[in-house]
This record gives structure tokens, C-alpha cells and sequence, in this order.
């Protein structure tokens, strides 16, 4: 793992798509949660 890399819960994680899945945008999810586009998409 690269230094400074945060790791995240696997709840954490289904949350997040649970959200997208539901219609919330990536930016959306990036200004409410502070991950980038690319933390969430990937």
C-alpha cells in the first residue's frame, strides 16, 4: 500500500455504491464524503 493511501471499511464501500446505485452523482458523493471522483469510481 502506498504511503498516505486510506484504507476504507467494506461497509464504507457498499454504502458509497448503494448511494450511486440510488441516483446520487460522483460529485456529489465526493463533496459530501471528501473522496475524489476517482477513489469512487475505481
Amino acid at each position: 500500500m502506498a504511503k498516505g493511501q486510506k484504507r476504507y471499511t467494506q461497509e464504507f464501500k457498499n454504502t458509497i455504491v448503494e448511494l450511486y446505485n440510488s441516483g446520487k452523482s460522483l460529485a456529489e458523493l465526493s463533496d459530501e464524503y471528501a473522496l475524489s471522483k476517482s477513489t469512487i469510481s475505481g
